[in-house]
């Protein structure tokens, strides 16, 4: 079998890379490779991850032999067969060896750099440091080849729609405006281009090969975030056959595709993963406006935005990012013969020290499932090896606009100590209250048929009597809490306008005759417009009797007859435009409250303020508020003390207690108390 040789000799994995030669052959013939080592030469080495300084590498590997780079789908580690290295058998994934036999040229060699082959991905101190330069790697690539799969009747024709939709590569605009949000920035479809609804919607066939390439498994690796970002000349192809970045980014640039109604089917989210690399590759451009965002980019925000990838091995998750975000001060560096769990305890409290916040607890609760991996972690890490499909309190886009000051102007006091595993996280925090009562949490599948919101009608049908601890009514309080008192964009505070609007849209949905809320029923019955009774028969006959009509006509059949059929039609149609108010008001409400719910149940408070807390909150839970962080949070006492040890289960939101309550704030500067999240 094939051993690697030692990159020691030349001044090892930091000042080295190997490059793959794919020697040529026929199409059926076993696949031939020779792997050649390279020396960098690296004049200094200020930086400490990886010890290489980035642009004395950027020249170092521009005196390299021309070569490409190829970005694919590794395929399952299972599924191996062998081809032939410096005429030694290497054993590969199947996936790997149909794409290089796709790749290989029949009458020339070919240089490649491919991560399967190029490091020796059983060493883990080399593949610790070769990671690091990978930006560098695709960025100085002629040409990164991002390999979709095998010919096939289906990728064939993607191909073919890709190039008829989005132009193909000699059609395609030249430049990109300055100055302008970097969605727009791609390149324009020509004007004589295929429309897309008229390519796809008219041929389901035609349809489904373009849905083929946006769905492809590529678009959820790790590692096509940098590959794809830092690719001078992206490729994308299917068997043999290629088309560029640009024939896609023209398709997501169009009038049509932002226009055109497509019923159910939500193209935002399924080009999301493109639309996100676009946007990265725009960053990149030489300007003084992209430049800033280059350089304040957080690994917690790169996380957050592409929580979707995928990885084999899960600390890629965190370390297929690191060459897109800010190293400085962060420290951290890849090391593979780390844990996963060390990995993630590491990386969370790096974001801790590097931002000087707790607001990484916001994220802690991502899944109602739990993993083998987040069972092993401290409470207050997050799992990143899973999507966030529960949202938080607090996105992270609206963190620093102050929506919510729970703590108010308190200083984020903390401790992590790594001493020892698992890794604690101490905290300056004031217990306000406790949990007395919770409530049904809608569960996960139920969000995809929509009787959550059965589910959740159930929490507002307990709706307590009398005033509001902080003022108001209860229903107002449920109202609000199930908004979270934001408004649609989730980014700020619900005004009294939208809630008045909202309210009208919370009464509708909630409102039934066999309910016992008075203050529902209450405005139900003072609004009149949409659960009022529809005049029967006898209504009619009194409103006929009544009406100037009858003096003037008399007891005229055909008259009475022609009248109170008209009046019936006019009864129905208003019937109907009630219905049709009152469906419009529910949803309103339910569109806003939908998207907030996955993994929140309700909650009363011994004080009796109405919280919403994580799905597995129980009655005894303690509410506190952390010094510095802006939300309350959940926590379970595990031992007694004056250093609590607490299990954290995440944030909530507690009406009434969302903006610098004077018992909190004096609590926290007065009677702090330190609480030890293991």
């Amino acid at each position: 079998m094939f051993v690697y040789d030692s990159l020691d000799s030349l001044g090892g994995a930091a000042n080295a890379i190997r490059l793959l030669t794919i020697l040529p052959s026929s199409v059926d013939s076993p696949i031939e490779c020779r792997l050649d080592s390279h020396q960098i030469s690296v004049d200094e080495i200020p930086r400490a991850c990886g010890g290489v300084d980035i642009y004395e590498l950027s020249r170092a590997i521009g005196r390299l032999p021309r070569y490409e780079a190829l970005s694919y789908v590794w395929g399952s580690i299972h599924e191996e067969t062998e081809i032939s290295v410096n005429g030694q058998p290497h054993r590969v994934t199947k996936r790997l060896e149909a794409a290089l036999r796709d790749l290989r040229n029949q009458d020339s060699e070919r240089t490649m750099w491919i991560d399967a082959l190029c490091i020796d991905q059983e060493n883990a101190p080399e593949k610790s440091v070769q990671v690091l330069l990978m930006k560098r790697i695709y960025e100085s690539a002629s040409q990164v080849i991002a390999w979709l799969g095998p010919s096939s009747p289906v990728g064939d024709m993607a191909v073919e729609v890709v190039k008829q939709v989005g132009g193909s590569d000699d059609l395609l605009t030249e430049g990109i405006d300055d100055g302008v949000n970097p969605i727009r920035m791609v390149p324009k479809v020509l004007d004589d281009a295929p429309s897309l609804s008229s390519i796809v919607f008219e041929n389901g066939d035609r349809w489904a090969a373009l849905r083929w390439v946006f769905e492809n498994p590529w678009w959820k690796r790790a590692w096509i975030i940098q590959e794809g970002t830092y690719a001078d000349d992206l490729r994308f192809q299917v068997g043999r056959d290629t088309f560029g970045v640009d024939s896609l980014a023209n398709i997501i640039s169009s009038r049509d595709y932002r226009m055109i109604n497509y019923g159910e089917l939500n193209m935002q989210a399924l080009c999301k993963p493109l639309t996100t690399v676009m946007h990265e590759r725009s960053l990149l451009r030489n300007d003084d406006f992209h430049a800033g965002f280059r350089q304040t980019v957080s690994l917690m925000s790169l996380l957050s935005r592409f929580d979707y990838s995928e990885s084999s091995d899960p600390r890629d998750k965190i370390y297929a990012l690191l060459n897109l975000c800010d190293l400085d001060q962060l420290d951290i560096t890849p090391d593979y013969s780390k844990s996963v769990q060390q990995v993630y305890q590491d990386t969370a409290a790096a974001i801790i020290r590097k931002e000087k916040s707790l607001d990484i607890l916001n994220d802690v609760r991502r899944s109602m499932k739990a993993s083998s991996i987040s069972a092993s972690l401290p409470s207050w890490v997050p799992d990143f090896s899973v999507p966030a499909a529960i949202p938080p309190i607090v996105l992270l886009s609206s963190r620093s606009s102050g929506s919510f000051s729970a703590a108010g102007d308190t200083q984020v006091d903390y401790t992590v100590v790594t001493e020892g595993r698992p890794a604690t996280l101490q905290v300056s925090g004031y217990e306000f209250d406790l949990i007395t009562e919770t409530f049904a949490c809608p569960p996960e599948e139920s969000f995809q048929d929509d009787s959550w919101a059965s589910i959740v009608r159930e929490w507002v049908l307990t709706a307590r009597h009398g005033a509001y601890p902080t003022g108001g009514s209860y229903e107002d309080a449920i109202c609000r809490t199930l908004l979270q008192d934001r408004i649609r964009s989730a980014k700020e505070r619900i005004t009294d306008e939208d809630f008045a609007r909202l309210k009208r849209s919370f009464s509708a949905w909630v409102y039934d005759d066999n309910m016992n809320v008075p203050a529902l029923k209450e405005e139900s019955k003072a609004t009149g417009t949409v659960h009022d009774q529809a005049e029967g028969p006898q209504a009619l006959e009194e409103r006929w009797n009544k009406s100037v009509y009858k003096s003037i006509a008399g007891d005229s059949s055909e008259f009475k007859k022609f009248l109170i059929e008209k009046w019936e039609r006019e009864e129905i149609r208003r019937r109907e435009r009630a219905e049709l108010v009152a469906r419009s008001l529910q949803c309103s409400f339910l569109e806003h409250v939908k998207p907030r719910l996955m993994g929140w149940k309700m909650a009363y408070t011994a004080k009796g303020y109405v919280a919403l807390v994580p799905f597995d909150s129980q009655v005894g839970d303690v509410l506190a508020v952390f010094a510095g962080l802006s939300v309350p949070v959940v926590v379970r006492r595990l031992e007694a003390g004056e250093d609590r040890r607490v299990k954290f289960l995440g944030t909530c939101y507690v009406h009434g207690m969302m903006d610098a309550d004077p018992r909190v704030i004096e609590g926290l500067k007065d009677k702090s108390q330190v609480f030890t999240l293991v």
